[in-house]
């Protein structure tokens, strides 16, 4: 295979290579005091289960509002 063939940008990828992402809003009902512990509780939970299944993500908070990514199977994802 020449550098070309490998650098093509007409790859078609298999459904093995596919990548669902999903990209949601939302907003914590949890309480501002209660948050910093509530939320680390939530998140070592996500961490630990998202690795496990193979799923990566970024999470953004600003005062009571959440903006996640995750990616991964959409089976594994949609869960």
């Amino acid at each position: 295979m020449n550098p070309a063939e490998t650098a093509s940008s007409h790859h078609k990828p298999k459904a093995s290579e596919t990548v669902f992402r999903l990209i949601y809003k939302s907003r914590s009902r949890v309480p501002a005091s209660d948050r910093e512990s509530e939320l680390g509780k939530i998140f070592s939970v996500a961490r630990r289960k998202n690795a496990a299944q193979g799923i990566t993500g970024a999470l953004l908070l600003y005062d009571d509002w959440f903006a996640q990514t995750l990616e991964g199977d959409e089976g594994a994802v949609r869960k």
